[in-house]
């Protein structure tokens, strides 16, 4: 049987150096899957939120024509559900911002 020899202190980095790049290769595939659902739910917060402003737009313009106060509740249930989706959009783009700096 051959002895084995400890490994050199210039071997300890670069099998660090290997382990690092060997997780990275793994790891990379889930991370941009993730980083690909993250850009998908930007997409479809956006497409909602136009949505929503389309629609308010014209039960307000709706109301001006024809005040109808069984109405009011909703606008307000559909402004308030817009200013949650702009926020909800606002802190996934700046998660995602942080993500794309590191």
């Amino acid at each position: 049987p051959e002895a084995t020899t400890p490994a050199t202190n210039e071997q300890q980095p670069q099998d660090a150096g290997k382990l690092s790049a060997g997780l990275k290769d793994m790891m990379l595939p889930l991370v941009e899957k993730c980083d690909g659902g993250v850009e998908e739910v930007l997409f479809s917060q956006d497409v909602l939120n136009k949505q929503i402003g389309d629609l308010t737009q014209e039960l307000n313009a709706f109301l001006a024509e024809t005040p109808q106060p069984p109405l009011h509740p909703h606008l307000d249930k559909l402004t308030g559900v817009r200013r949650r989706v702009t926020n909800m959009n606002s802190q996934l783009k700046t998660i995602q911002g942080d993500r794309k700096s590191t």
